[in-house]
């Protein structure tokens, strides 16, 4: 037969020590595992594209309903005269299709109303929108980053963002010629 007292289980004091031990770990653990900005951002990001890319299709389909000239340029034509409607928004277009400008891309993506802009960079409650140079030309490539990545101190040159920024945006190019659509790429390897 067995003796009863001989069975040891482990002691209130074992099994304390034991639930504290776990404790210290889920703590200093846990926000590695639970860090989600990088999904949030990425995800964010993907909306954005998304909202870009319907945007530009839509436009350029009521630019080509309008007959707007799909041969002319963004340069040296009257925004009145190469423009459309969207969504109540009035878009400049180049060849047709929505041009890469920081008011463009706010309207398409439907962000929230520019809270300060300098001449190439626009700060928003979520996004900083930056252009690569500080007109809007032919040229023009306008970035979206998330602002949780970029933050607001320091920003006050667009250009020198485009080109120093994380990489985690999106950037909008307009067709550089007749026929040739609008491209919108997304960039998450450093959200």
């Amino acid at each position: 037969m067995v003796n009863m007292k001989q069975q040891k289980g482990f002691t209130l004091i074992e099994l304390i020590i034991v639930i504290i031990i776990l404790g210290i770990l889920a703590v200093t653990a846990a926000p590695k595992f639970l860090d989600l900005t990088e999904d949030a951002n990425k995800s964010t990001l993907s909306g954005v594209k998304a909202a870009l890319s319907v945007a530009a299709q839509l436009a350029t389909g009521q630019a080509a309903i309008d007959s707007k000239d799909s041969s002319v340029g963004f340069t040296g034509v009257a925004a009145t005269d190469q423009s459309v409607t969207y969504a109540g928004d009035t878009l400049e277009l180049d060849f047709g299709s929505p041009a890469a400008t920081q008011q463009n891309i706010i309207d398409m993506a439907n962000i929230n109303a520019a809270l300060s802009v300098a001449a190439d960079t626009a700060i928003t409650e979520d996004f900083l929108v930056a252009m690569n140079n500080g007109t809007d030309n032919a040229a023009s490539v306008v970035r979206v980053y998330p602002k949780s990545k970029i933050g607001t101190t320091g920003i006050s040159n667009g250009a020198t963002e485009f080109a120093t920024g994380q990489a985690c945006y999106v950037q909008y190019t307009h067709g550089a010629a007749e026929g040739v659509p609008p491209t919108v790429t997304i960039v998450t390897t450093a959200c």
